[in-house]
């Protein structure tokens, strides 16, 4: 049996426009943020979904009750919240990187953050489960940028650097045990 789990990032909040570190902050969704959702969920009503899976920060779960609008239960799951960047969270990327550098697992771990490995644990062991309990169905999950990063890496070590865009959808597909990837940042669906 095939399971499709499409990963979704959410939709655009004012601190993704001024480029600054999220992490765990609970910020909301901006108007182009629930715009974008919005649209999704219209791109998504022909789509048979047996639950929708969100993490449970604001921005996420708003955007995935507006998915849910569509009438799939929205089920909140600590493990997919976004990865922790410590006390980097609220800062602007390019003064950090001006300040001390590229922001790489060593510099978030060493301002109290989360290491790659810890999101990928906590993700896969989700991603297991939810596996599992759907098996043979279609399951949304609305999470975060870099908790996708640290977790697809692990299939593919180049989706380390990918910037995902608010809403788009990467399709997982769990065959047999084996998991691929079957689409990447799609994004071709929104104007």
């Amino acid at each position: 049996m095939r399971t499709i789990i499409h990963l979704i990032r959410h939709g655009e909040t004012d601190w993704n426009k001024e480029q600054r570190l999220q992490g765990k902050s609970d910020t909301p969704l901006n108007a182009t943020g629930r715009k974008q959702a919005l649209y999704l969920a219209n791109c998504l009503t022909a789509v048979q979904v047996a639950t929708v899976y969100t993490s449970p920060l604001n921005r996420a779960r708003e955007t995935a009750l507006i998915i849910g609008q569509q009438g799939s239960e929205v089920k909140s799951e600590s493990a997919l919240m976004e990865r922790s960047f410590g006390y980097l969270e609220g800062l602007h990327r390019k003064k950090i990187e001006e300040k001390w550098g590229a922001v790489t697992d060593k510099l978030i771990i060493t301002f109290g953050g989360e290491s790659i490995e810890e999101v990928q644990k906590r993700g896969w062991n989700l991603l297991h489960f939810l596996e599992k309990k759907h098996r043979g169905t279609v399951v949304i999950v609305v999470t975060h940028g870099a908790w996708m990063n640290a977790v697809l890496s692990r299939l593919d070590r180049f989706l380390l650097e990918t910037s995902f865009n608010n809403t788009s959808i990467t399709t997982l597909i769990c065959s047999n045990f084996s998991w691929r990837i079957s689409a990447i940042n799609q994004n071709d669906f929104r104007n």
